[in-house]
């Protein structure tokens, strides 16, 4: 307002050298106190810093990831999001010492971060490849489509081959396990590897010229260089080439979840969870999510298959597999370790006065036990580990185990774990882990226990058998980490808030596996929409608070009146939607009849009774979900338009 006042002065009045100096003093002022307040707002905000992987370089990391960090700064109020651009050893340095609050990086990266330095996955990128968004990708093994010497993955012994890095996960890593896996060792097999890094444009354009016979890149980066006219599809062929379904692009690999928004480890639960809601709040229309190249997040996958990858290839986390290190050997041998401490504090109780250096070495032991014993201490602290016998009763337990399952190492010893069994748990999955670990694998998998007091918890746990000399299972010891916050989050994201029903991103995704179920299996699946009738009419005359009270009380009477096979959940304001799997047309009509006169009885404080109107559809041949919904949603229709309080099916 001072800058307009002062140029309107300067050009309308022409003001002379002591009035123009005066304004331009008043300006100076104005715009020091502006400084002033912006920074104090600065300052009362609190930064939070991602750091980003920058494979691309700062300025592309920025542009496709500075919108993310301005959303969730518009979304969380009294934060300031810090973005900052990092190479692969920036980003570990900066993990291990604490810098950062988050971090976006690739899928390899996140794996070798995330047991050193304690990060958690807390959403996964849903990435927009060709118009479609997709949460795993691959890696295509090509050469050229005239070279008739090379048919499979072991033709490749003694040819060149090209990717982006030894390191690279999608540029390397993935065809590595394939080509180890036939029987090719790439660094001792090819004539020559070479790592050409980015763009992988380049290692394509490579095979076509013939510079090298072969190369491996990222699923997509062929369609994308295909459309784009770069180069022709018959120029090129897929070497062990997988079909997956739901993915579209040539494949050479197994596919592998994206890339991972992750939380270091003092970040705060519930800041985190305020992140997370926002992250998968971006609809893939959002220019947030346009910027960044994807259609949004979900929420986080398993990782477990890079790890496997990282163990059979023996590199990030688990490039010292097999081999023996100090640690495990003090741990091996740590009671004869404590009988020769033992033994040198007695000899040096009787030769102290001769043997100073004895003394000496014998208080360096003291040390070293004492250490050990706390390593020990820290482990039972905050581990949560078990052993069982033969025959699954409890041997031994943790401080930790009993901490979160609330019973008393006395409780727990000569027990079953079926003392800590959640009856949500299915019998086929225990039944399932049983037959794995009598055959003598371990296993691996997330369980819900039951506390002492009732609650329930989740865990990540790893089961191993453990053998005698001769071979058989005499026991076995499992190692769990607890991911409860994890599963709350993941529940939240597939809840609505209000009625405590499945939202819609759930009920999409459970009527495409039922869809995908009935048609392999050709059985029957039915759904019904139902809406309230005259809902409006309540929020108007009473207010939304008495409408969310009915909203409530409907979704309760359904949830009730609906068989344990059937899912429900809230479509969208006042409608709902209930997935009938194994359900004819005739049981979902009958279904729909039952619920509409339990609804019809019932009566609402204030509201009096509301009924509700009712459309059914079921799947027939050739029909896709889409048509499906618009079945039932016309059918809905033609009960509002029938006079309400109804129940319609569709016609085919």
């Amino acid at each position: 307002m001072t800058i307009g006042l002062y140029k309107y002065f300067m050009l309308k009045n022409k003001p002379c050298n002591s009035t123009r100096h005066f304004f331009s003093y008043l300006l100076l002022i104005n715009l020091f106190l502006l400084g002033i307040i912006n920074s104090v707002h600065a300052k009362n905000l609190h930064e939070v810093s991602i750091g980003v992987l920058a494979h691309r370089g700062a300025e592309k990391a920025n542009l496709m990831w500075m919108p993310t960090a301005k959303y969730l700064e518009s979304k969380i109020k009294g934060y300031q999001f810090k973005l900052i651009p990092l190479s692969l050893p920036e980003m570990e340095q900066s993990v291990k010492n604490n810098e950062l609050d988050f971090i976006l990086t690739n899928t390899g990266n996140y794996v070798n971060l995330e047991f050193p330095y304690g990060i958690t996955r807390v959403a996964t990128l849903k990435n927009m490849r060709q118009g479609k968004p997709y949460t795993s990708f691959g890696a295509v093994i090509i050469v050229r489509s005239d070279n008739e010497q090379i048919n499979s993955l072991s033709d490749l012994e003694g040819k060149s081959f090209a990717a982006v890095s030894k390191n690279a996960f999608g540029g390397f890593q993935m065809a590595w396990r394939e080509l180890k896996q036939a029987g090719i060792n790439p660094f001792e097999d090819f004539s020559s590897i070479k790592f050409m890094g980015f763009p992988q444009d380049d290692i394509v354009k490579s095979v076509r010229d013939g510079i090298v016979d072969a190369g491996t890149v990222r699923t997509d980066t062929l369609e994308r260089m295909i459309k784009s006219g770069e180069i022709n599809s018959n120029d090129f062929r897929i070497l062990n080439q997988k079909k997956h379904t739901d993915f579209p692009f040539f494949h050479s690999t197994a596919l592998y979840p994206e890339w991972p928004f992750a939380r270091a480890r003092n970040t705060d639960d519930d800041f985190a969870t305020q992140v997370v809601i926002a992250l998968l709040s971006l609809s893939p229309n959002d220019p947030v999510s346009k910027a960044g190249l994807n259609a949004g997040w979900t929420v986080p996958l398993s990782y477990q298959s890079v790890h496997d990858i990282f163990k059979e290839l023996k590199v990030g986390p688990y490039a010292k597999n097999g081999k023996v290190t100090l640690t495990q050997i003090i741990k091996q041998y740590r009671y004869w370790l404590m009988i020769i401490i033992l033994g040198l504090i007695f000899a040096a109780y009787h030769f102290i006065r001769v043997e100073r250096l004895v003394v000496k070495r014998t208080k360096e032991l003291e040390r070293a036990y004492k250490e050990q014993q706390k390593y020990l201490d820290v482990f039972d602290t905050n581990v949560i580990s078990s052993s069982t016998d033969a025959y699954g009763n409890i041997t031994e337990a943790s401080k930790a185990f009993c901490q979160i399952s609330q019973y008393s190492l006395e409780d727990l010893i000569g027990k079953s774990h079926n003392i800590i069994r959640h009856p949500d748990m299915p019998v086929s999955l225990y039944e399932k882990m049983w037959k794995e670990l009598q055959s003598g694998k371990s296993w691996n998998g997330e369980v819900k226990n039951k506390a002492k007091d009732g609650s329930a918890y989740w865990v990540e746990a790893h089961i191993e058998p453990q053998f005698d000399e001769a071979g058989n299972i005499f026991g076995y010891t499992a190692i769990r980490k607890d991911i409860t916050n994890r599963k709350r989050i993941e529940e939240l994201s597939v809840t609505d808030t209000l009625t405590k029903l499945y939202n819609r991103l759930r009920l999409d995704q459970k009527l495409t596996e039922e869809f995908y179920h009935t048609r392999r299996y050709h059985h029957p699946l039915s759904i019904i929409m139902l809406d309230v009738d005259h809902f409006k009419e309540v929020n108007d005359t009473y207010g939304h608070q008495v409408g969310d009270f009915v909203l409530i009380g409907i979704a309760d009477l359904i949830r009730k009146g609906i068989r344990k096979t059937d899912f429900v959940g809230r479509w969208g304001g006042e409608e709902f939607l209930i997935i009938c799997p194994e359900t004819p047309a005739q049981g979902a009509k009958e279904l729909a009849e039952t619920l509409r006169k339990k609804l019809e009885q019932r009566t609402f404080d204030q509201v009096g009774q509301k009924t509700c109107s009712f459309g059914v559809a079921t799947l027939n041949d050739e029909e896709s979900v889409e048509l499906l919904l618009s079945r039932a949603d016309k059918a809905l229709y033609t009960a509002k338009e029938s006079g309400r309080n109804r129940v319609v099916s569709a016609e085919v």
